[in-house]
C-alpha cells in the first residue's frame, strides 16, 4: 500500500515535516538572538552557533519523538477523520460483531467544529480477561444507551477545507524530498572528489614549507602535501587531516606569511573544523528549504574563522597577518570550498571587513568562552530544549483524554462465531514467560597478600576478557606496577585473579598516587593465546576494561655451551614483552617492562627448564614482539641477561656503554641459537669489623659489567647465618660487591669495586669486613604542627676537606635511612665532620634549601648545587672502640619548615584545558639524587600541582605537551598560587657538528642539548661559582621518540623545545675543561638556526 493511499501514514508524515520546521525555527531563532550582540567575542558567538547545528541535526529525530510525547501545544485534525464519510451507529442491542471495530471512525475534535453528542464510557476490556459473550454497553441506570448519531455538519465542513491542503502539502513535501535528494547526492559526489585529490597529492619537498610546519608541531597524524587541484591552502579531510598546499604558492611567501597560513590551518586541525564543515553540509542538504539554515551556517562559519584568526594572533600582529591575507589574495583566485575543508580564505565575508574586524581595538581574541558566555549559552540551550515539545504539531485523536466521550468498542464474540473462549495476551508480557537470567557474580580477589581494608578508600577494576571472536575466556588477570618513594621502587603485583565463565572479573587494590604507583598494567593471559597488557591510571576509582586475547607466535630458544652442545636443564625466566623495533633510531620500549614482581605472578607462566637438546619454547608472546630473559646461574654457567627479536643491534655501538647482554633477533618460526659463558661462583664471608661476629642475613648485591667504565647490573643475595654467601653473578667482565650493614648495628655498609674475572675463578673465597663507624638516632618533625613525619629520608655526607677518604668510605645516597610512622630514624655516620642531608616525603610540601657540593665535600664555595629540605652539620669524635662499646650521642631533633603549595590550570592556544603534561623545576628533587636531575614529572589530569613555594620567591616551572608539541615556562609564586598558563607551540633548533678538522662529525653520534632550569656556571667548571641546574633535554621527555643523533652531514634538529626555556650546548676542550658553545631562549614556533660547531676534540 502507497503512502499516500493510507491517510493515517500520510498524516504522521505530514506532521512530522511540519514539526522539523517548527522546531528548526524555534530553537535556531533564540540561539542567533544569542550570538547577535556579541559581535567582537568569536568564542561565544561560535559556541551558541554550533549548539544551533546540533539542534538543527537533531530535528528530524526530536519531530519524530516529540509527538508521541502529547505535549505539543497545537492539535490539528487528523485527515482520516477529514475524509470519512458520516457515521452511523450500530444499535446497542445488536448482538452481531460490525464489519469494521468501532475506534476505527471514532469521532475526533476539530479547529471550532462542533463536538458529536455524547457517548456512554464503557470499561475497555483488560489483558488477560477470558470473554466468553459480546458486551452490551450500558449507561449509569442500567438502561441501553441510544444509538450513535452522525457527526454535525460543521465538522464535515471542516473536513472539506482540510482536504483543499493535501495536494499542496503534498507537492511541498516532494519538492523538500527532491532537493534533499539532489543535494545530498552532490554532497556524496564532492566528497569523492576530495578524496581523489588528497591521493593524488605529493609530499611535501620545499625546505622551508617543511622547516616551518616541523617547527609549529601540530597533531602528530596531521600531514602537509602538495596538490594543484586547489586556489588556496586548506586543512582536508577527517579522521587523518591533511594541509593541502597549492603548488602555485610554493616558493612565493616569505616564512612569515607561510607561518601565518599554517598556524591558521593547524587551529582548524585541533578544532576539528573539518568534521564540523561536513556537518554544516549534511544540515543544508537536509533543512534547505528552511531558510535559517543558511543563516546558521554562515554565521558559524564567519564565527569559526575569527577564532583561528585569533590563534594566529597569538604568534603575531595584525598588521602583519593582515598583510598575510592581502598578499595571499592578490596571489591566488577563489573557489568553492569543498565538504569537509577549511580553506584560508573560504571566510563567508568580504576581505576588507575581515582585516578591519582583526585592527579592530575591541576584538576579544579570547580563543575559550568567558563565564558570561558560559552562561548565556546554558540559558539558550535550556530555552531552546524547553520550548521545542510545547511548538509542535499533535494529531489530536493520537491520545485520547479520559474525559473525552469514546464509542464503545463491541467484542466479537468467540461462540457466536463456532469459535473456542479467547484469552487475550498482555501486550506488556511474552505469551511464554521465561524465567529471568540471574547474573553470574564475577570474581573478587583482594590484593596479593593483603585483604582490602574496609576503612580505606579502593580502586575497582572490572571488565571482561574475550577472544578476538568475541567469544569470552576464562583468563588470569592481574594488576602490575612499580611501587616506590624515597628510597627507590620495586616492581610490585597488586593483584591476581581469574576471569569466570564469563570472561568477567574484578579486581581492587588500595587507591594509589601518581607519585607512589606507576606504570600500572592490566595484564591477561589464558592457554592457547599471546598474554595482553594494556595500561591503567593509578588515580582512577571504578574502570571497566574490555581486554581482547590474540594469537600468541611461539619463539623457540636453544641454549649451547662454548663448544656448541646444548645445554639441558638451564632455567630460564621472562622478565619483559616488548614491541619489535623497526625505526632506524631507538625509541622507548612498548610493553611490559618487567614481570618479575613481589610476589611473583602466579597463573602466567614466566618460568622454563631448558630440556635435553637445551631448547624451551615460549608459548605466550604475541606477534611482532620481542622479549628479555634471564637464563642460567648454575654453577657451571653465569647468569645471562637476553633480548630477543626486539629489534635491538646485535652489536654494541662505538657510543654504547650501557650492558647489554646477549642481543639476537631471527626470523619468524626460526630457532634463536644462544651460547653461555662459564662461570665459577663467587663465594666469602662477611664479619663485622675487627671481630669475628658474622653479619648474619644481611642483603649484598653482585654488580657485573661488560666494560671497563660502563653501566652494570646487579644479582641480590643474603647471607646466611655464619655471614657466608655464595652468588653466581651475570655475565661480565669486571664485578662490584655492596654489602649491607646489619641495621642498628654501628657499621657501614661496603662496596668492593673491580675484582676482575670473579675472585671465585682462583678458588679463594673473600672476606668482607664492614667498617665500624657511629650510630646517630633522631626524629623529624613539622616546625609547625610538631607532629612527626613518617617516610622522610636522612642522609650522611662526608666533609673531607682537601684529603681523600678511603675508597668504600659510605658517603651520600648509599647512606641513606628512612624514618618510620614516628618520625624516628638511625643512621651511622663516619668518624669525623660530616652533614646529615633530610628530604621530605615525595610530594610533600617543604621549604627547599640548597648548599654547594664544594662546600659540603671540601669546606669551599661553588660545585653543584646540593639540595634538601634541611642541612644538619655533625662533628662524631674518632674512637678506636667497637661501635657496641661507644656511648650513643644525643638524639637529633630535625625540624622541616612547611612550604606553600599552588596550582597551575593550563590551557592550550585556543584556551582549552591541556588534558596531559609534564613538567619540572628545580623544586623537583628526589632523595636519590640530591642534585636536580631532569626527569619529568607526569602529573594526574587537572591542575598541576607544584609544591615547595616560599613567600617573595618565585620559581620558573617548565611545562610540556609532548603529544601536541606546546609548552612554556611560567613563574610560580605564592602571590599567585592559582594561575592560568597558555602553552604555545614549541621551538626547534638545528646545528651542524664538526669534527677538529672541519668535517661532519660521523652519523649516529647522540649529542643532547642541555636544558638549564636554574642559571650558573657550566658543569665540570670546579670554579668558586655554583654550576646552573642542567641536563639532557631529552631526559625531560623520555617518552616521546625523537633522536639527537646525528646525520650523515653531521646535522641534528632538536625538537620540542619548551617557549621561554633556556639551552646550552656544551662541549670539552683538548684539556677536559668544559666549554659552553651555544646558549639561547627558545622562542614559541620558532626554528633557531644554531649554525656550526666545531669541537675541539673529537666526540
Amino acid at each position: 500500500m502507497s503512502i499516500t493511499s493510507d491517510p493515517g501514514r500520510l498524516e504522521a508524515l505530514l506532521t512530522w515535516a511540519a514539526n522539523i520546521l517548527l522546531l528548526v525555527t524555534v530553537q535556531t531563532t533564540p540561539l542567533l538572538a544569542i550570538a547577535a550582540p556579541f559581535r567582537r567575542q568569536p568564542a561565544t558567538r561560535h559556541a551558541a552557533l554550533l549548539l544551533g547545528l546540533i539542534l538543527l541535526l537533531l530535528s528530524p529525530a526530536l519531530a519524530a519523538l516529540i509527538p508521541g510525547s502529547n505535549l505539543g501545544l497545537l492539535k490539528v485534525p487528523t485527515l482520516a477523520t477529514a475524509h470519512s464519510e458520516p457515521l452511523v451507529s450500530q444499535s446497542a442491542t445488536t448482538a452481531s460483531p460490525p464489519a469494521e471495530p468501532a475506534a476505527a471512525i471514532a469521532p475526533t475534535a476539530s479547529f471550532g467544529a462542533a463536538t458529536s453528542p455524547p457517548l456512554p464510557r464503557v470499561a475497555a476490556p483488560q489483558p488477560g480477561i477470558t470473554v466468553d459473550a459480546p458486551l452490551t454497553p450500558t449507561t449509569s441506570d442500567g438502561t441501553s444507551p441510544q444509538p450513535m448519531q452522525s457527526l454535525p455538519a460543521s465538522f464535515r465542513a471542516a473536513g472539506s477545507n482540510t482536504s483543499l491542503l493535501r495536494p499542496l502539502l503534498l507537492g511541498l513535501l516532494a519538492v523538500w524530498g527532491a532537493g534533499t535528494a539532489l543535494l545530498l547526492s552532490r554532497l556524496l559526489w564532492t566528497c569523492t572528489r576530495l578524496a581523489a585529490l588528497l591521493r593524488e597529492a605529493t609530499s611535501n619537498e620545499d625546505t622551508a614549507l617543511a622547516t616551518t610546519f616541523a617547527a609549529l608541531q601540530g597533531p602528530r597524524h596531521a600531514e602537509l602535501v602538495i596538490s594543484n587541484r586547489v586556489a588556496g591552502p586548506v586543512a582536508a579531510g577527517w579522521p587523518t587531516p591533511r594541509i593541502v598546499w597549492p603548488a602555485r604558492l610554493v616558493g612565493r611567501l616569505t616564512p612569515d606569511e607561510i607561518r601565518n597560513i599554517l598556524v591558521h590551518e593547524l587551529a582548524h586541525i585541533r578544532r576539528r573544523d573539518q568534521a564540523i564543515v561536513l556537518l554544516q553540509n549534511v544540515a543544508a542538504a537536509l533543512l534547505w528549504i528552511h531558510p535559517l539554515t543558511h543563516v546558521l551556517n554562515r554565521a558559524l562559519s564567519r564565527a569559526r574563522e575569527e577564532l583561528c584568526d585569533n590563534a594566529v594572533l597569538t604568534t603575531t600582529d595584525t598588521v602583519s597577518y593582515s598583510r598575510t591575507l592581502l598578499n595571499l589574495a592578490q596571489s591566488i583566485s577563489t573557489a568553492r570550498p569543498q565538504p569537509a575543508t577549511v580553506g584560508f580564505l573560504d571566510a563567508p565575508w568580504r576581505l576588507e571587513h575581515r582585516i578591519a574586524g582583526l585592527l579592530h581595538h575591541r576584538r576579544d581574541r579570547a580563543a575559550r568562552l568567558s563565564r558570561r558566555g558560559r552562561i548565556l549559552v546554558a540559558a539558550a540551550a535550556l530555552a531552546a530544549a524547553g520550548i521545542s515539545p510545547f511548538a509542535t504539531l499533535n494529531r489530536a485523536a493520537a491520545e485520547p483524554s479520559p474525559d473525552t466521550p469514546t464509542a464503545p468498542r463491541p467484542i466479537p464474540s468467540p461462540k457466536a462465531s463456532g469459535g473456542a473462549p479467547m484469552t487475550t495476551p498482555s501486550p506488556n508480557q511474552p505469551s511464554s514467560p521465561a524465567a529471568p537470567k540471574e547474573p553470574i557474580p564475577a570474581p573478587t580477589t583482594p590484593p596479593v597478600g593483603q585483604a582490602p581494608d574496609p576503612g580505606l578508600p579502593h580502586a575497582t577494576w572490572e571488565g571482561r576478557v574475550v577472544d578476538a571472536n568475541g567469544r569470552p575466556a576464562v583468563a588470569s588477570v592481574a594488576i602490575l606496577g612499580i611501587l616506590g618513594g624515597n628510597r627507590g621502587s620495586t616492581r610490585r603485583l597488586f593483584a591476581e585473579t581469574t576471569a569466570d565463565a564469563e570472561g568477567r572479573f574484578h579486581l581492587d587494590i588500595p587507591t594509589a598516587s601518581p607519585r607512589t604507583h606507576r606504570e600500572l598494567q592490566l595484564v591477561a593471559w589464558a592457554s592457547g593465546f599471546a598474554i595482553t597488557w594494556q595500561a591503567i591510571d593509578p588515580q582512577t576509582s571504578k574502570m571497566d576494561c574490555h581486554l581482547t586475547l590474540g594469537p600468541a607466535e611461539p619463539l623457540t630458544i636453544q641454549f649451547v655451551n662454548g663448544q656448541g652442545n646444548p645445554t639441558p636443564n638451564i632455567p630460564v625466566t621472562l622478565t619483559g614483552i616488548t614491541r619489535t623495533r623497526k625505526d632506524e633510531f631507538p625509541t622507548r620500549l612498548d610493553g611490559l617492562k618487567s614481570l618479575e614482581t613481589e610476589p611473583l605472578l602466579r597463573n602466567i607462566p614466566l618460568q622454563w627448564t631448558t630440556d635435553a637438546e637445551g631448547r624451551i619454547t615460549i608459548p605466550i608472546i604475541p606477534p611482532d614482539h620481542g622479549v628479555f630473559l634471564r637464563a642460567g646461574g648454575t654453577d657451571g654457567f653465569f647468569r645471562h641477561h637476553l633480548s630477543v627479536n626486539t629489534g635491538l643491534e646485535e652489536e654494541r655501538g662505538p657510543h654504547d656503554s650501557t650492558y647489554r647482554g646477549t642481543v639476537r633477533n631471527v626470523a619468524r618460526g626460526e630457532t634463536a641459537r644462544i651460547p653461555l659463558m662459564p662461570a665459577k661462583t663467587i663465594a666469602g664471608v662477611i664479619l663485622l669489623g675487627e671481630t669475628q661476629k658474622p653479619a648474619a642475613a644481611v642483603r649484598l648485591t653482585v654488580m657485573s659489567s661488560e666494560q671497563r667504565f660502563g653501566s652494570s647490573i646487579g644479582y641480590e643475595a643474603r647471607t646466611d647465618a655464619e655471614g657466608r654467601f655464595r652468588v653466581t653473578p651475570y655475565a661480565g667482565i669486571q664485578f662490584s660487591i655492596h654489602a649491607e650493614a646489619p641495621e642498628g648495628t654501628g657499621y657501614f655498609s661496603r662496596w668492593l669495586h673491580e675484582l676482575d674475572g670473579g675472585p671465585g675463578q682462583k678458588g679463594q673465597a673473600l672476606e668482607i669486613r664492614l667498617r665500624p663507624g657511629r650510630l646517630f638516632r633522631g626524629i623529624v618533625t613539622d616546625a609547625t604542627t610538631g607532629k612527626p613525619i613518617a617516610e622522610a629520608t636522612v642522609q650522611y655526607q662526608l666533609q673531607r676537606g682537601m684529603q681523600r677518604p678511603p675508597e668504600d668510605e659510605p658517603s651520600g645516597w648509599s647512606t641513606m635511612v628512612p624514618t618510620d610512622a614516628q618520625g624516628r630514624f638511625q643512621i651511622v655516620v663516619g668518624m669525623g665532620p660530616g652533614t646529615l642531608l633530610v628530604h621530605a616525603p615525595v610530594g610533600s610540601s617543604y621549604v627547599l634549601h640548597e648548599k654547594g657540593s664544594r662546600e659540603l665535600v671540601h669546606g669551599t664555595a661553588g660545585g653543584t648545587r646540593t639540595y634538601a629540605h634541611a642541612f644538619l652539620p655533625i662533628a662524631p669524635a674518632t674512637s678506636l672502640k667497637p661501635p657496641e662499646e661507644l656511648t650513643p650521642p644525643e638524639p637529633l631533633a630535625v625540624q622541616l619548615e612547611p612550604a606553600g603549595s599552588g596550582e597551575v590550570r593550563l590551557i592550550d592556544p585556543e584556551g582549552r584545558p591541556i588534558k596531559q603534561s609534564i613538567q619540572t623545576s628545580r623544586l623537583d628533587i628526589h632523595p636519590l639524587h640530591s642534585v636536580w636531575r631532569c626527569y619529568g614529572q607526569k602529573p594526574a589530569p587537572g591542575p598541576v600541582e607544584i609544591h615547595g613555594l616560599v613567600a617573595g620567591q618565585s620559581v620558573p616551572v617548565w611545562f610540556l605537551d609532548p603529544e601536541r608539541g606546546l609548552g612554556t615556562v611560567a613563574t610560580v609564586s605564592l602571590d599567585n598560587p592559582r594561575p592560568t598558563v597558555q602553552l604555545q607551540p614549541c621551538a626547534s633548533a638545528r646545528v651542524r657538528y664538526l669534527n677538529p678538522d672541519g668535517t661532519p662529525v660521523k652519523k649516529g653520534a647522540n649529542l643532547g642539548i642541555h636544558l638549564v632550569v636554574t642559571p650558573g656556571a657550566t658543569r665540570f667548571t670546579r670554579g668558586p661559582d655554583l654550576e646552573a641546574d642542567e641536563d639532557f633535554s631529552d631526559n625531560f621527555d623520555q617518552e616521546t621518540p625523537r633522536s639527537s643523533q646525528t646525520d650523515a652531514e653531521g646535522r641534528v634538529l632538536y625538537s620540542h623545545l619548551v617557549p621561554g626555556g633556556t639551552y646550552r650546548i656544551n662541549s670539552f676542550t683538548k684539556d677536559e675543561h668544559p666549554k659552553v658553545e651555544r646558549e639561547f631562549v627558545a622562542e614559541a614556533g620558532k626554528v633557531h638556526d644554531l649554525g656550526d660547531i666545531q669541537f675541539d676534540t673529537v666526540p
